[in-house]
């Protein structure tokens, strides 16, 4: 499931891999501590933003070695775009999760593990940026003004028609980082395709 193999691993840099269990197999750090300080779902849920967003800019920065400036765009463009609704769409992937666990279990309420929560997150996450690549396009087509109670991305004026640059960069980061938590499953597959339909 999306817990994925091994145990703890609460320490490290946001995204750093590390081998895990003796499984031979590198697996993602979570900020696990954080996110069983958390006390609500939408907290837990909004510990993984900023691990996953650091991710995607090193990804940038490192494996595309993209300049500075293009970096710090796409942390800006992120913060603007993907957070700021209600989230719904993302945390109710928690609720499922713990469904699933409960129904697994053949009754009561299930308790999710830091690391499931994470997992589940990544993946509400995801959903959220799909979300967010949809709305940014979406604002361009229909000539919006106003998003979430302030002016629409492309609005603003260094933005532009860039957002429609940015709203393709927003769609693959859903990609990479699906790929960065959960390729190594055997429903990896599945799952990417479930974004792509």
């Amino acid at each position: 499931g999306l817990a994925g193999g091994g145990g703890g691993g609460g320490g490290g840099k946001p995204g750093k891999l590390k081998d895990e269990g003796g499984e031979g197999r590198d697996k993602m750090v979570y900020p696990l501590e954080k996110i069983e300080q958390a006390k609500t779902d939408k907290e837990k849920f909004m510990v993984m933003f900023e691990t996953l967003k650091q991710q995607m800019l090193h990804h940038m920065s490192k494996t595309h070695s993209m300049p500075p400036a293009a970096v710090s765009w796409a942390s800006a463009m992120i913060d603007y775009n993907v957070v700021g609704g209600k989230l719904n769409r993302g945390i109710t992937v928690l609720a499922v999760q713990r469904t699933l666990k409960a129904a697994q279990a053949k009754g009561g309420k299930a308790r999710l593990t830091a690391r499931e929560v994470a997992r589940a997150s990544v993946l509400g996450w995801s959903i959220e940026w799909l979300q967010a690549f949809f709305l940014v396009a979406d604002d361009v087509m229909d000539d919006s003004q106003t998003r979430r109670g302030q002016p629409c991305w492309y609005k603003r004026p260094e933005v532009g028609m860039i957002a429609i640059n940015d709203a393709f960069l927003l769609e693959s980061f859903i990609y990479t980082i699906l790929e960065m938590h959960f390729g190594g499953e055997e429903y990896y597959g599945r799952l990417r395709d479930l974004f792509l339909e």
